[in-house]
Parts: structure tokens; C-alpha cells; sequence
């Protein structure tokens, strides 16, 4: 049961990948709005983000710490 589930979320995240990429794809150079949401407790200059248009979520790596909650600009 276990293994069948990590199969179906991994299927799953990848499908997510996919249609992120797709998205993403023709926007490439572009600059968006973003929210930090996670800050990696070891490494603060790695963590995750919401872009507010289109909705996604996007692991990032900073020159600087990342202040969790803030608004930022990605690209």
C-alpha cells in the first residue's frame, strides 16, 4: 500500500512538473511577483515560493537570506 502511494505521488508531482514547465515555458527572462512560503532551517538563501500570476510553486536559491512571508521578485 505504501509503495503504491509514493508511486501515485510521485506520479503525481511530475504531471505538476510538466504542466508548470508548459506554462512557464514561453515566459522564460520574465520577472514576477512572488511570496516567500519556506525557508530552509539549515541553508536561509534556499527555500520555496508562490508566484501570484500564474499560480505556482517554485523552490529558489538566494544570494541573500530569504524573509519568510515577505513579497519578492523572481525570475
Amino acid at each position: 500500500m505504501a509503495r503504491t502511494g509514493r508511486t501515485a505521488g510521485a506520479y503525481e508531482r511530475g504531471m505538476l512538473d510538466m504542466l508548470e514547465a508548459a506554462v512557464l515555458g514561453p515566459r522564460v527572462g520574465e520577472t514576477f511577483d512572488a511570496v516567500v512560503i519556506d525557508v530552509d532551517e539549515k541553508d536561509p538563501t534556499r527555500g520555496e515560493i508562490t508566484i501570484a500570476e500564474p499560480a505556482i510553486e517554485a523552490r529558489v536559491t538566494s544570494s541573500s537570506p530569504l524573509p519568510l512571508g515577505s513579497w519578492c521578485k523572481s525570475r
